[in-house]
């Protein structure tokens, strides 16, 4: 009779032990990272592209916040060259731009940049080569962790990167000269979800059959 005493007061303290040791395994908080790079445009006119990244599963734990945060990158450059003697007007023009979205469920956060090169009409001296660069970086994000918010990016579905760039280049007025443009647009979206990681209830139940066994062990001994 104090054997079988004694065996469940070790099983009701290895529970409380269980118990104690679950908690702290599901309180070490886990970080995961998606980062969609998207070259959007290089001399294409417009173009626009669409990702997808998946929803923080319930099944890897509780969700505690996302970080959301977006990069923008816009470069344009143009050259001229009068390919005559003589000094002429001229014109040129380049255009680059980009835009990212990031949405999930109600959620929606996202911006744009853009760069552009301009000259003219102007004079442009015989022989003369014009060159022209602008380059513009822009960026930005947001953090969330009400329910409400956390709920949009909960789910087996996916959150959603979109990406559009617009690039353009127009040369002179005259016949008889060269000219080049180059343009891009790039754009950046990283996720994250910080999370505490919930042990699998195999390893929950692994982890009591041992404390309990420790205990009854001790016990004997004693």
């Amino acid at each position: 009779m104090f054997k079988a005493l004694t065996l469940k007061a070790a099983v009701r303290r290895a529970v409380v032990v269980g118990a104690v040791l679950g908690a702290t395994v599901a309180a070490q908080a886990t970080v995961l990272t998606y980062t969609s790079q998207l070259l959007a445009g290089v001399n294409t006119g417009t173009q626009a592209d669409h990702l997808s990244i998946p929803q923080f599963n319930p099944s890897w734990g509780t969700l505690v916040s996302v970080t959301v945060s977006y990069a923008n990158f816009a470069y344009s450059e143009s050259s001229l060259t009068n390919l005559t003697s003589v000094t002429r007007v001229e014109v040129q023009n380049s255009f680059a731009s980009d835009n990212v979205s990031v949405t999930s469920g109600a959620i929606s956060v996202g911006g744009g940049v853009s760069a552009s090169t301009s000259y003219g009409p102007g004079p442009i001296a015989g022989g003369a080569t014009n060159d022209l660069i602008d380059q513009q970086f822009s960026g930005g994000g947001a953090f969330y962790t009400s329910a409400f918010d956390l709920a949009q990016f909960t789910g087996l579905g996916n959150v959603f990167v979109d990406n559009a760039t617009v690039t353009s280049g127009q040369f002179g007025q005259q016949g008889n000269y060269y000219g080049f443009s180059f343009n891009i647009g790039e754009g950046q979206a990283q996720v994250s979800y910080n999370y505490t990681n919930v042990p699998s209830p195999a390893a929950a139940a692994t982890m009591r059959i041992g404390v309990v066994g420790g205990l009854v062990r001790r016990r004997k001994s004693a």
